[in-house]
């Protein structure tokens, strides 16, 4: 009975109880909860939108949450930081993570073009640039080695 109504369970826990942003699930206060301003999540369905990633887990001895890295969009999605990245790769085309890649800008007012560091490499020799000690041109947006 809730201010004179008579609620069934599933009324009342739609109502007044949080459920979980990924599992729809009820999020009670008893549970391992993770909450941020775009929902509430329990800790097993902290996981990236995109590959089903954990991004938390709960210490052995269940008394904290541990988490990783993560990207958490306006929009309330989730994700690990390779999916949750803003910039491609130019040269696969896969999101590019701020830790795993490298930016190049060529010209003062030139826009940064994004790389994996695995991607950097020089489009004839197909080498890595950083073992090429990291000299290099670009000719028409391709990345080549300097010889």
């Amino acid at each position: 009975l809730v201010n004179d109504r008579l609620l069934c369970q599933r009324s009342y826990e739609k109502l007044f109880v949080k459920t979980c942003a990924a599992c729809g699930e009820p999020a009670d206060a008893s549970d391992h909860l993770i909450r941020s301003g775009a929902g509430v999540w329990h800790v097993d369905c902290f996981a990236c939108t995109t590959c089903d990633a954990a991004l938390a887990e709960l210490s052995e001895d269940r008394s904290t949450i541990l988490s990783s890295n993560f990207v958490l969009t306006e929009e309330g999605g989730l994700f690990c930081p390779e999916h949750g990245s803003k910039h491609t790769c130019a040269g696969c085309a896969r999101p590019a993570a701020p830790e795993a890649s490298v930016q190049v800008a060529v010209g003062e007012d030139a826009e940064p073009t994004v790389y994996h560091k695995d991607c950097f490499c020089c489009r004839a020799c197909e080498r890595s640039i950083f073992d090429l000690g990291g000299d290099f041109v670009m000719h028409e947006g391709q990345v080549f080695c300097r010889p």
